[in-house]
């Protein structure tokens, strides 16, 4: 037979061209590399793996060419330079890999959980660290730089009080005695700024004046927690603090007025005695917005 004559590699790559294969389709018909297919049809032995796999590369390669494997494998096992069949190659079981593959793809997947818990937890407590700061800041800015253009939280006084120094002072505000009262001995609701004159009597539920003069009204219907800044146009703080569920707040003064809420869903504003939209107002929850131009 012509691979007796031959030598081994070349009865391999004769095989394959007398069956019109290509070597890069012999290599992929073997699942070898175009490298390790040239070096076996050269028997360039240094730069093939060991002897156990390349006797499976010439076994293959000759059931693929239509040549006696068997003949080939002995002259291959004649070659000075091959291991000889006594040699025992050592390998290692693959049953042992995959035994131990689970237990460490469960370490890492523990180690990857536990750093994502921790990550999370620190994400919210540096958040709420973040806000409490942002509070107290904004607390520690309410005392007035210009006391004599806006009201500070800190001195807001009584309605009782506050009606009655401006009506000293000459204001035509009434006092406490001639606010409006219902048949039920209630105060009455105060009506929209368009609808009374400037001297209307104020109600005095829950009701502050941030500004000596003017009767804009803002009224604040809290249903969650939600904290509350106004200020005035001059960037003064008028009212500043957290509006707890289930309570109303009422601040009456001159416009305009620069509203920030901390929780818009948590709350209903009417301005003069108006709703007030707040959605198109919002982001990420927080409201911001001007009224009384």
């Amino acid at each position: 037979m012509a691979e007796e004559s031959e030598g081994l590699g070349q009865a391999l790559r004769t095989g394959r061209e007398a069956r019109g294969l290509s070597i890069e389709r012999a290599a992929e018909s073997l699942m070898l590399s175009v490298t390790t297919l040239r070096a076996l049809e050269a028997e360039n032995w240094n730069r093939m793996p060991a002897p156990v796999f390349v006797r499976g590369y010439i076994r293959n390669y000759a059931h693929l060419v239509g040549l006696d494997e068997d003949a080939l494998l002995s002259r291959y096992e004649g070659k000075d330079n091959r291991v000889t069949t006594g040699q025992i190659v050592q390998l290692t079981p693959i049953s042992l890999y995959l035994g131990k593959r689970p237990a460490l793809w469960f370490l890492v997947a523990g180690v990857v959980l536990v750093l994502l818990l921790v990550a999370a937890v620190s994400w919210f407590v540096i958040q709420w660290a973040a806000d409490e700061t942002a509070v107290a800041e904004t607390a520690a800015q309410l005392p007035n730089p210009n006391p004599a253009t806006a009201v500070n939280a800190a001195d807001l006084v009584p309605v009782e009080s506050a009606i009655g120094q401006v009506a000293d002072a000459g204001s035509s505000i009434p006092t406490a005695e001639m606010l409006p009262v219902g048949e039920d001995g209630g105060l009455l609701p105060v009506p929209a700024a368009d609808e009374v004159p400037a001297d209307r009597p104020i109600d005095q539920e829950n009701v502050q004046r941030v500004t000596p003069t003017g009767d804009a009204e803002l009224w604040f219907q809290f249903s969650e927690d939600c904290w509350v800044e106004v200020k005035g146009m001059n960037g003064d703080y008028l009212y500043a603090d957290l509006g707890r569920p289930e309570q109303t707040l009422r601040l009456v003064g001159e416009g305009p007025f620069d509203v920030k809420l901390g929780y818009a869903p948590g709350v209903n504003l009417l301005f003069n005695g108006v709703s007030v939209p707040l959605a198109p107002h919002t982001r990420d929850y927080v409201a911001t917005l001007v009224l009384g131009y």
